[in-house]
């Protein structure tokens, strides 16, 4: 996936090409939200409408899943609640977390 595509998933429409010019890969997109800010506190539950648990951030999850495991929970520490920006998003957290079981468990 791109990064055009991933800043289209975040309701980018238009980017700036310097700042285009400043992430070279999704790798280094992904790395840069695991460190950039500090770790927010993960909500108890989902919001009622959840931006990931309504299936709107599910290709930005699975596309975080192909990072290395760091990196997935760094970004995950920072993927802030549209509702409450001052805390992590539980969806995203439960959504990842559940894809993980499922791989395990594919793989026994």
């Amino acid at each position: 996936m791109t990064i055009e595509k991933i800043l289209a998933l975040h309701g980018v429409k238009r980017m700036p090409r310097v700042m285009l010019e400043n992430v070279r890969s999704v790798e280094e997109y992904w790395l840069t939200k695991a460190e950039e800010g500090k770790a927010l506190e993960v909500l108890e539950k989902p919001c009622s409408d959840c931006a990931v648990t309504c299936n709107f951030y599910t290709p930005m999850c699975d596309e975080l899943l192909e990072q290395p495991l760091n990196v997935q929970n760094g970004a995950l520490e920072r993927w802030f609640c549209h509702n409450h920006l001052d805390k992590a998003c539980r969806g995203a957290k439960n959504y990842v977390e559940m894809k993980r079981k499922k791989a395990v468990t594919n793989d026994v």
